[in-house]
């Protein structure tokens, strides 16, 4: 394998797993010799912090983009259940519990409240019923005025 694809494994595995280095420099030698393993572990002491190895970084998120290098949800509830496997203490384990618990969905979280806006729009209508012909219609309006002028005069 060459140097530039070691490099490569090396800077991919330092970004699934920034906090260790060992395990990002056996991935660069897989070989499983005792010579591998030295370089490996010269690898993991020397590169991290080497500028080409940033920039290789760098071209890899660029790449893959950063959510890439995040662990999953099974790998992230993987790990929180370990801690309530192994917690030191019970609170500890109490609280991964609960984070092991959501992230698994097995709470249950109240449906956000729908606010229901009603409007009641009653339309008035006024019902006026038809006379038989114009003419009966005339007359019967004329009669009304005359009734309410003559109110209004006395």
């Amino acid at each position: 394998m060459e140097e530039a694809e070691r490099r490569k494994r090396f800077a991919y595995q330092l970004l699934r797993d920034p906090d260790n280095v060992y395990k990002a420099g056996f991935a660069a030698y897989p070989e499983g010799d005792g010579i591998a393993h030295a370089r490996a572990m010269e690898a993991a002491t020397l590169w991290p912090d080497d500028s080409e190895m940033i920039q290789l970084q760098a071209e890899l998120i660029e790449t893959y983009g950063e959510n890439h290098f995040l662990p999953s949800k099974s790998q992230l509830a993987r790990e929180v259940f370990k801690t309530v496997q192994n917690g030191k203490t019970a609170a500890d384990k109490t609280a991964a519990a609960k984070v092991y618990a959501e992230i698994m969905g097995f709470i249950e979280k109240p449906a956000p409240a729908v606010q229901v806006n009603q409007n009641n729009i009653t339309n008035k209508v006024m019902v006026v019923p038809m006379a038989p012909s114009n003419e009966d219609w005339e007359a019967k309006a004329q009669r009304a005025q005359a009734k309410l002028f003559a109110e209004a005069s006395s």
